[in-house]
């Protein structure tokens, strides 16, 4: 089978960018040839054999929509001049057999959000609404994978899908991810990472995970550790992992009151296992979250998970007996749970445990590939 996978842009650590290359591999893996056809790629090209990137001659056009529209059109051209006997599109691109729903569904978003009536006449919005429905709803495309329960139910109401058209995708985490299955080790690890970080013993490690500090929720768990006492705040560190300026999260924390010992920014990594099993709870308050693998992943290394209902997969953190927090988003109900969680994340990061050790949170590479041999082969 010969495939078109076509994402924008390609950087390391983006979670629409490493499952299309997680996709790309389990394709090659099986005997396929994939056609990778991005702007733009930073990083290592992996070293598969079938695998041939493409890049897109400029994109004349201003702005981030116009050059989506333009890429669009590449796609559309590019499709055209070579043969495939599929096409899978990481992006809202009209006209794939097969797209990758990897963002919330933007109508029901602005019906949700306040203001949000106002929001749909101003160009930007009418624009990416016109992009989503022209995506959804185009004849030529088979099916739409999607990667939560509620986008499958938001997407239904909000355009008439059939539920045949909607394919809900497992969870895709990185099976690098995954912790020793020895609990012994998964201490020594643990250990080895916090004195890495350099946190003292008995000390609490709130971890944060994303590279768009609004949009990921930063200020609101950075405020929300804030908020504890002091004798409590004191012993708290907040470690943020993602493609971020430092000096700002950096400055978020300095006047949210934590001294500079507590804030610790690192870069991405290949794995964060590691930091998984070293942190006592994930904190990601999002504003906006299509799905949310970190929480696949934090749930896989029995790290207890505070984060907001709209995520994806909030669903996932219930058992460790952390309920989501409730929409509209409010500080004060995110400052009063942490402060409860806090003498029991003993007992939640063993729910967590018992829980994620028996799913299986890597397979949506895998499954995409099952669908396209099953209908393009």
């Amino acid at each position: 089978m010969r495939l078109l996978l076509s994402l924008y842009r390609y950087f390391p650590a983006g979670g629409l960018q490493m499952d299309a290359l997680r996709i790309a591999q389990a394709a090659c893996q099986r005997g396929h040839q994939v056609v990778f056809l991005t702007t733009r790629w930073e990083g290592e090209l992996p070293a598969l054999p079938g695998f041939t990137l493409r890049l897109t001659s400029p994109l004349h056009a201003w702005g981030n929509l116009s050059r989506m529209a333009a890429f669009g059109r590449e796609v559309e051209a590019f499709r055209r001049q070579e043969s495939f006997d599929g096409d899978l599109a990481m992006n809202r691109i009209p006209g794939a057999l097969f797209y990758f729903a990897g963002d919330e569904c933007m109508k029901r978003l602005l019906r949700r959000r306040p203001g949000g009536w106002f929001l749909r006449l101003l160009p930007r919005y009418r624009a990416l609404l016109h992009q989503e429905k022209a995506t959804l709803l185009s004849p030529r495309t088979r099916k739409i994978l999607v990667i939560s329960p509620r986008q499958q139910r938001d997407f239904q109401e909000e355009y008439g899908l059939s539920p045949e058209k909607l394919l809900l995708l497992p969870p895709g985490m990185d099976p690098g991810s995954l912790p020793p299955e020895r609990p012994e080790e998964r201490e020594r690890l643990r250990q080895k990472e916090r004195e890495a970080l350099g946190i003292p013993p008995g000390d609490w490690v709130f971890l944060m995970v994303g590279s768009n500090l609004r949009l990921k929720g930063v200020d609101r768990g950075v405020a929300a550790v804030a908020s504890l006492p002091w004798e409590v705040r004191r012993r708290c560190h907040v470690v943020l992992l993602g493609r971020n300026d430092p000096g700002k999260f950096l400055s978020l924390a300095r006047k949210a009151g934590l001294a500079p010992a507590q804030a610790i920014p690192l870069p991405p990594r290949p794995s964060v296992g590691g930091l998984y099993l070293a942190a006592d709870l994930l904190l990601h308050a999002a504003r906006s979250e299509g799905a949310g693998s970190v929480l696949a992943e934090a749930m896989a290394n029995g790290l207890p998970t505070l984060c907001t209902e709209l995520c994806g997969f909030s669903y996932l953190v219930a058992p460790a007996g952390i309920p989501p927090l409730a929409s509209p988003f409010q500080q004060k109900e995110m400052n009063g749970r942490l402060a409860e969680i806090l003498p029991r994340l003993p007992q939640c990061r063993q729910q967590a445990w018992d829980y994620g050790s028996q799913q299986e949170f890597c397979r949506r590479a895998e499954a995409i590939v099952d669908l396209l041999e099953e209908e393009c082969s």
